[in-house]
């Protein structure tokens, strides 16, 4: 009932006076169960990247970028765009920039996030979302996971796409990350 609602104090409070609640209910905010899963409540997604690379100097820019995920019953459609979108930031970065780096005698190069690339909101292409409802059959809630998935599947779509664009002109597939020298070189190569 939409109608009736309560502050998180006003539940946490009536928790604790006998007289509001339910006959034969406890006091307390303590409710104990355990759940083990049948099976893994996997998630699925597609990601597409489109990217436009200089040939001058090996710079390769985002310029489209779609994901659809199917995550099971959506609880908070923000908090999952969210996640979604940190998730992305997170498998751009390795795809493109985020390199550690070791001298000779194995001594890191970028000890600092200084020296190291993430990425930052500028330099994120505008991402188009779309989500698909399919409950899992392996929990009472439906719900299937988020957080990691996106994380695997947009270094793979950029790796890709960057590999296809390189193949048109007949440089060699190259590693992530996929870095302007990389490209360079293997546009120059």
């Amino acid at each position: 009932d939409r109608e009736r609602v309560m502050s998180f104090y006003e539940v946490a409070s009536a928790a604790h006076q006998p007289e509001k609640l339910p006959g034969g209910m406890e006091v307390g905010l303590e409710f104990p169960a355990d759940f083990s899963l049948p099976a893994n409540p996997f998630g699925f997604a597609v990601h597409i990247a489109v990217v436009e690379i200089d040939r001058d100097n090996g710079y390769m820019k985002v310029i489209h970028y779609a994901a659809v995920h199917d995550c099971g019953h959506v609880i908070n459609p923000r908090l999952l765009e969210g996640q979604i979108h940190g998730a992305i930031a997170q498998g751009l970065g390795q795809a493109r920039t985020e390199v550690t780096a070791y001298d000779v005698e194995g001594q890191p190069l970028n000890a600092s996030f200084m020296d190291y690339g993430m990425p930052i909101a500028q330099t994120m292409p505008e991402i188009r979302l779309g989500l698909t409802e399919t409950p899992s059959p392996t929990n009472p809630m439906g719900v299937k996971g988020i957080g990691e998935l996106p994380t695997v599947a947009a270094p793979v779509a950029v790796a890709n796409a960057v590999v296809d664009a390189l193949s048109r002109s007949g440089a060699p597939p190259i590693d992530t990350p996929v870095t302007s020298e990389k490209i360079w070189r293997a546009l120059h190569g």
